[in-house]
């Protein structure tokens, strides 16, 4: 075996990664680009397997992908004369059939850093956002708040702020999560997500059907509660929906989730006096 760090280990990797007996392998061929990785990771240079790297994440392997992803992920911007063969890799993996693989494409597309990279990643966003896999969904949200900040000083685009707020009615959770937390980034400095009377009923109710406490993440309950903290800012908005039929019942059905945000609005209710003893009885 070769000594760690010296050329010969590399052009070892190098030969075992164009082996033909090697890829018809696929636990050999794994095993080899976890030595690339291991390598990597301990600091060796090993940008000189580029190309036979991205040879290998044509595979169904999931995990060969993964590994594969994050080779690419940290060297493109080292090579940028094959930066261009990696991003038409991951471009063609957002379309993969495998919901999986379109979202791990997605993500590392993401995670590039490279200048000029928001003209390559746009499309595959977009497209992500009104993809059938909630997981894709997911990345694509969370993928809108880095092409902004790569645009920086730039004009917020509308339409994508206004696919944001649509996608604040979807029905997984978490890309309702991601939403407010890309949201309040793409407008901190419009003071952060606007929410209005329609949203706050809904993320309520999304809050007692699908984000139990058991089932959520305690930094995704933090950020739906903030986004609560946008429309209850005012005591008379958080009473005015206490107030109506079937407010109260929505915020106490589901024990520790609301309670996080709606703690806070009963401090706003305490605190105006209006009509806070009829709303706080009620709940």
């Amino acid at each position: 075996m070769p000594y760690l760090g010296s050329e010969d280990a590399l052009k070892e990797l190098k030969r075992a990664l164009s082996n033909p007996h090697v890829q018809a392998d696929r636990l050999r061929y794994r095993n080899v680009i976890l030595r690339v990785i291991r390598h990597m990771t301990q600091g060796m240079n090993v940008s000189g397997v580029f190309m036979e790297m991205v040879k290998a994440s044509a595979t169904v392997d999931i995990v060969q992908k993964k590994l594969v992803y994050l080779y690419m992920c940290t060297y493109a911007p080292l090579k940028t004369d094959l930066a261009l063969l990696a991003i038409n890799t991951l471009c063609k993996d957002c379309s993969d059939p495998s919901p999986m693989v379109r979202g791990l494409a997605l993500r590392s597309m993401c995670s590039l850093r490279m200048p000029g990279i928001q003209e390559y990643i746009q499309q595959p966003i977009l497209n992500g956002l009104r993809d059938k896999a909630s997981y894709v969904r997911r990345v694509a949200v969370l993928g809108c708040a880095k092409m902004q900040k790569l645009q920086g000083d730039s004009e917020v685009d509308g339409a994508l702020v206004n696919e944001l707020y649509s996608l604040l009615r979807d029905q997984d959770p978490i890309v309702v999560v991601n939403c407010l937390r890309a949201l309040e980034e793409i407008l901190s400095q419009e003071g952060g997500v606007v929410i209005n009377k329609p949203i706050a009923h809904h993320l309520l109710n999304r809050s007692v059907q699908s984000c139990h406490p058991s089932r959520i993440p305690l930094h995704s309950i933090w950020w739906v509660s903030r986004g609560f903290l946008h429309y209850w800012g005012h005591p008379s908005s958080f009473g005015s929906i206490c107030a109506e039929p079937g407010g109260a019942p929505v915020l106490s059905a589901t024990p520790g989730f609301p309670g996080v945000g709606c703690g806070q609005g009963h401090l706003l209710l305490i605190t105006s006096g209006e009509e806070a003893p009829s709303i706080c009885l009620r709940l």
